[in-house]
């Protein structure tokens, strides 16, 4: 079966006379690849794949991502350097590794992992040769956001029985999380500004999920960025732009002018996409440090290749 496990939602359906219809795990292979800000494509990373979240490292050399044989494989964290075009696989243990966020020195990366059946956080050097270290878990479902820019401090979102989804601030060194917005709402996909004063994030107090940004400062203020439905918010290096995919199939950008305090700009529609964006897989996945190279997960087969099965006569 498709099992979502952040919500534990598996798509079925069962009817009264003992016709089950349900959605096999058949997640579609793609290829990422890189795009400019008119939308031209630049070429692939790498060979087409089960991959998916693939991350820039701050410094711009690599790209994290997931990789897995098939849809029903584990999923391992894999490292592209751009420099020499190769790739190599960073965890080593047979699992589930997911989600991964670039600490700011390009050498240190957190994701989620499962030493215990369920999706905790872990961290470990890029290169170096190091241990994975469990840096948090709990019973609950998380899924990792950004690094503070100082390296000490890690956003991630955390399920909450009575709130759906939280945003909290971990101690890189360990310890327990402080809340940073907590509300009736689902909040996800925290996005620090590269100087640590705003937070991107998306939530679906508006009725559906929108790209929202609210000061980290202690200072009050939040500013609704899209209208109609949009989620992934990555920053520009300079924190010159938020960038966005919007429900409908484009790529957004908004201008944060110098000088101009919290306010942003007016959102710019740069490309649409080659199709709308999904549960699991948002199409748009991250920008390169100087805002010119965006990088983008496209499926290689159509949406139409995915049936639902059916089980006759089966009894509840």
């Amino acid at each position: 079966l498709s099992f979502w496990e952040a919500k534990n939602f598996i798509p079925f359906a069962a009817s009264d006379s003992g016709t089950l219809v349900y959605l096999p795990e058949s997640g579609r292979a793609t290829e990422m690849r890189w795009y400019d800000r008119q939308g031209l494509q630049l070429g692939p990373l790498g060979p087409p794949g089960f991959n998916d979240s693939p991350r820039i490292s701050p410094d711009g050399r690599k790209v994290a991502y997931m990789h897995g044989e098939s849809a029903q494989s584990p999923v391992d964290i894999w490292i592209h350097e751009l420099e020499f075009d190769r790739a190599f696989r960073l965890t080593q243990q047979s699992g589930s590794y997911r989600d991964p966020a670039w600490a700011p020195d390009s050498e240190k990366l957190a994701f989620l992992c499962q030493p215990k059946g369920v999706q905790d956080i872990c961290v470990t050097t890029v290169g170096g040769g190091g241990e994975t270290r469990l840096l948090y878990e709990s019973s609950t479902w998380k899924s990792t956001g950004s690094w503070m820019p100082d390296g000490k401090r890690l956003l991630f979102s955390t399920q909450d029985p009575k709130n759906d989804q939280d945003i909290v601030l971990l101690p890189a060194g360990g310890g327990e999380p402080a809340d940073i917005l907590r509300t009736p709402f689902i909040e996800d996909n925290a996005q620090v500004s590269p100087d640590g004063s705003r937070m991107a994030y998306v939530s679906n107090q508006s009725g559906r999920s929108e790209v929202y940004v609210r000061s980290l400062e202690g200072a009050a203020g939040q500013w609704q960025i899209s209208t109609d439905g949009a989620g992934q918010p990555r920053w520009r290096a300079d924190g010159s732009e938020l960038f966005y995919a919007t429900a409908d199939g484009y790529v957004m950008a908004v201008p944060f002018p110098a000088g101009s305090g919290f306010r942003p700009g007016a959102p710019v529609r740069l490309f649409s996409m080659p199709e709308r964006s999904e549960i699991k897989n948002p199409i748009f996945e991250d920008v390169t440090p100087d805002g010119q190279r965006i990088l983008l997960n496209v499926p290689t087969t159509s949406r139409n290749s995915i049936g639902f099965n059916a089980i006759l006569n089966w009894n509840a």
